[in-house]
């Protein structure tokens, strides 16, 4: 039960040092991008935009990985999360469809995993 843990932990710490011990933005990044299985990387370039001055203002909404938010820097448009949306009921569908109707987010992102 110890040695599976330390195998564990030798591996994460061996892949921190070839990102260079995450000093940086870019190794931050590349580090988070594979604990994440690419993930990490992918929601960063999906919002990538989102930093640019002509991108709309305001909340947004995300069907999947509540790491859109962070990383978009941005406010949840609506109180329902879309992280487990196969496990709602009717009457949280019906809550969630009113409230993402009003008012509406300037962006919906929806996860592709």
């Amino acid at each position: 039960m110890v040695i599976p843990s330390v195998v564990f932990l030798m591996s994460r710490s061996a892949t921190l040092v070839a990102d260079g011990l995450a000093l940086n933005p870019t190794q931050r990044l590349a580090l988070q991008t594979t604990f994440s299985n690419g993930s990490y990387g992918q929601i960063a370039a999906d919002v990538e935009f989102q930093k640019s001055r002509r991108s709309l203002q305001g909340p947004i909404f995300v069907v999947g990985d509540p790491v859109y938010y962070w990383l978009a820097d941005r406010r949840h448009a609506i109180v329902q999360r879309g992280w487990t949306l196969e496990y709602y009921f009717p009457e949280q569908w019906r809550a969630m469809a009113a409230e993402v109707d009003s008012p509406l987010p300037v962006y919906v992102f929806v996860s592709h995993d």
